[in-house]
């Protein structure tokens, strides 16, 4: 009889490293990849996990500022011809990145999320 499989992905490469800063409180960097069957390819499932959009300015505005002000890219390309991700004078990072109305997975593996038209762009 096989054992029942745990609800928690199983973890084929993990990287730990505890750092001390000044005031000698514990810092934590912490690199998990998932064992290649657990891994998350499905769109539905991405969904729940990650999410391109901003969060809505009216219901939490405070997030929305601190998103807007951490998580976001650029600008680079013709607004930042200088900008440091730039390289002959493509962004380095894939953006502007295209709109979509679902979530797929490009070549990489890594998910193309969707990103709507409807937001104000930043």
């Amino acid at each position: 009889m096989e054992a029942p499989r745990s609800t928690c992905p199983r973890t084929g490469i993990l990287y730990l490293l505890i750092e001390f800063q000044k005031r000698g409180l514990p810092h934590m960097h912490l690199l998990l990849i998932l064992a290649e069957d657990d891994k998350i390819r499905d769109p539905e499932n991405i969904d729940i996990i990650a999410s391109a959009e901003l969060p809505d300015k009216t219901v939490d505005p405070k997030l929305h500022e601190i998103v807007k002000f951490i998580m976001i890219h650029g600008p680079c390309g013709v607004l930042r011809p200088n900008a440091p991700c730039l390289v002959d004078g493509v962004c380095t990072k894939g953006y502007p990145k295209q709109f979509r109305d679902t979530t797929a997975e490009n070549i990489d593996g890594y998910p193309m999320y969707v990103l709507v038209t409807t937001q104000t762009i930043l």
